[in-house]
């Protein structure tokens, strides 16, 4: 015998767990698309006659006709202040959102049939009020024990099928009816059954007769297949904004720790300031009077330029949340007409958003310093420092073929738990360092696995899962664990091509999805790998690849080291810009190259001489900004660490690189 926590038993039958949970599921999906219509933001009250903007807001058409000024061609969003050109017809021309009152009556009918807030289903079909006891699927009414049996008796309804309310409330049955047609925007008592797929526009056999005969001009399909095409338009959208929500989330939640940073630097700065004056107080009030206003001054400065990005950041965002919301109810809770009667604006929103990108958020912002004066017999306590600059931190390793040592540093990753793991070509090893630069160990080769053995190991990359991708001049991709134990490699020519031609495998990248990208110095080709090693694609090179990055926005960076240049592809190939790498307006060989957090591309540069290589900075789209590093060997590859630190492969040792104040 069930348990009560199995099931439950009504006089309709069985009731189980599924058809509760997805009883309380529908709920709670009718409730958060009702969250969207609740009210007017206007009027604070019930809509009437809903209305859509462009930003996908709804209001009523009263409120939205007060907020017009005479002569506006254009209507500014009360939540989000986007604009809405005012079409001819004025507010009563733009798009009704019917699907307000779709959801509506969707979450009233679920809390009639399940009892909600004391409500209760009450039969349609007599004057009495009485509780309803079942819901006819084709007249769309809720019926009382008398209406049920009158409705039976008669010859024409008598097929009509009868669900209780019992079987509805517990999930055992579904009221799935058929949509009720939408009614002609033109022309009264004509349903629009069809859909003009020319004029996005839901029309009825009125409408065919007078304005949509020509099949050359339009094409006309039945409304549900035209529903099901829009749908899957929409849907096809929603993970890209899903996305783009996603990045203005994590911008605005950067923009929020930005600030914290600023004002708790800001703080300590303070503290630094009354610790330098506490001992010649009656001296140098004033002069602490002017640093605290210097202070504030940069704080209210920053916090306006932080909240104004903060700001944007969280409108797009909410933009980009109501849309998806908006979209999401739309595919699931809206009519085909409803839906089709949203189609074009909704779709017009979302591939506006689907180009949105979030601004990049200064680092920087969030920095301030002290710097206490050499003598402290003056009234000045220092100054405020708002100025970063590289400078080298650290440096271990040195030339040999000891534990520790290098021949030829070459590739190099640093790891989330602060470890750094190089390829030393020269020594055909990789080496594990901890992030002090202390010697932890080496990847091992597996015996039997000839495919696992090095032969000058060039690059090295690191994926979610802790899985480090290292290539080498073999034939093969070779794959670690997080131990540096072998698990298993994969070669770059696939089954048909020709086995004998050459390939050299030279730089080695991973993207979020964890599709790895090869590059081919020899084929001038890059080949994008799923995981496992089965072949994604091939994206021919206009360059000889030297070492190959990705930034966050899925572009592919990739140095030419003979040509003195870096080329940004996209996954197609197609070039979006080149760095030329000058030094001082002199064609250097451009040889690493790695992008920070905010996709500012870093490349290590050889004027032909060793010991004098720089590191230069350029902007996400390639414009020159520094030259953070001077002096170094022979760099190769580079990597940032968690905390903001670059890593440098300099041949025969491992240098570091940090922001500091200047």
């Amino acid at each position: 015998m069930s348990s009560p926590a199995q099931s439950s038993r009504t006089s309709g039958g069985v009731t189980s767990p599924q058809s509760m949970a997805k009883v309380a599921g529908m709920m709670q999906t009718l409730k958060k698309a009702s969250d969207l219509f609740r009210s007017c933001t206007m009027c604070t009250k019930k809509f009437t006659k809903p209305k859509v903007l462009s930003c996908l807001h709804t209001f009523c058409a009263a409120c939205l006709q007060s907020s017009v000024a005479p002569g506006n061609t254009v209507i500014v969003c009360a939540t989000c202040r986007g604009e809405t050109p005012l079409p001819r017809g004025g507010v009563s021309a733009l798009k009704n959102n019917n699907l307000v009152n779709a959801v509506q009556d969707k979450l009233e009918f679920q809390q009639q049939i399940t009892g909600e807030g004391g409500r209760k289903a009450v039969c349609n079909s007599c004057k009495d009020s009485k509780e309803a006891i079942c819901r006819c699927v084709e007249c769309k009414r809720f019926l009382c024990t008398t209406c049920k049996a009158a409705h039976q008796r008669m010859d024409f309804l008598a097929g009509h099928q009868m669900i209780s309310i019992d079987d509805l409330r517990t999930g055992r049955a579904q009221d799935k009816g058929k949509d009720v047609a939408t009614e002609c925007a033109k022309h009264d008592d004509e349903k629009a059954k069809f859909y003009c797929l020319t004029c996005e526009e839901l029309i009825c056999h009125i409408c065919i007769v007078l304005e949509h005969r020509d099949t050359n001009e339009h094409d006309l399909v039945d409304v549900a297949e035209a529903c099901k095409q829009r749908k899957d338009a929409v849907r096809n959208f929603l993970p890209t904004v899903a996305e783009v929500r996603n990045k203005f989330n994590r911008s605005e939640r950067q923009a929020e720790k930005t600030q914290e940073n600023m004002a708790a630097n800001i703080e300590l700065v303070k503290e630094q300031i009354e610790k330098e004056s506490a001992a010649i107080v009656n001296m140098v009030e004033e002069e602490k009077k002017k640093l605290h206003s210097q202070l504030d001054i940069i704080k209210h400065n920053r916090r306006q330029a932080i909240a104004d990005m903060k700001v944007l950041a969280a409108n797009v965002g909410k933009q980009t949340q109501h849309a998806y919301d908006l979209s999401k109810t739309a595919i699931e809770e809206a009519s085909d007409g409803d839906f089709l009667s949203l189609y074009p604006i909704l779709i017009g929103k979302l591939q506006q958003l689907c180009h949105e990108v979030p601004g990049d958020i200064d680092q920087k912002l969030e920095y301030v310093d002290f710097t206490a004066p050499s003598s402290k017999h003056h009234i000045d306590l220092g100054t405020v420092v708002e100025k970063l600059g590289w400078q080298m931190c650290g440096e271990f390793g040195r030339e040999g073929v000891s534990d520790g040592e290098f021949k030829l540093a070459q590739g190099i990753i640093a790891c989330p738990d602060g470890d750094l793991v190089v390829t030393d070509s020269g020594n055909a090893r990789v080496s594990i360092f901890n992030s002090r630069g202390e010697f932890k160990g080496v990847f091992r080769p597996q015996d039997g696995k000839p495919e696992s053995n090095f032969r000058r190991p060039a690059d090295i990359a690191r994926t979610s899962q802790d899985q480090y991708v290292v290539v080498d001049q073999s034939r093969y991709v070779k794959i670690f664990d997080g131990n540096g134990h072998f698990l298993r490699g994969f070669a770059t020519l696939q089954a048909g091509e020709d086995p004998n031609q050459k390939v050299c495998p030279v730089s080695v990248a991973v993207d979020p999805q964890d599709r790895i990208f090869v590059a081919d110095y020899i084929r001038r080709l890059l080949t994008i790998h799923q995981n496992d090693g089965n072949l994604i694609k091939k994206v021919p090179l206009d360059v000889k690849p030297w070492i190959l990055t990705i930034n966050s926005k899925q572009q592919i960076l990739v140095s030419d080291y003979a040509a003195g240049k870096v080329e940004c592809i996209d996954l197609n190939g197609r070039n979006l810009f080149t760095i030329d790498t000058l030094i001082e307006g002199v064609q250097g060989k451009a040889a690493g190259v790695c992008c920070d957090s905010n996709d500012d591309i870093y490349v290590a540069i050889h004027p032909g001489t060793y010991g004098s290589s720089p590191v230069h900075q350029y902007s996400s789209t390639g414009q020159f900004v520094n030259v953070i590093a001077k002096g170094l060997y022979n760099p190769q590859c580079m990597s940032f660490t968690a905390d903001g630190r670059l890593a440098v492969a300099d041949t025969i040792s491992i240098k570091m690189f940090k922001l500091k104040s200047i």
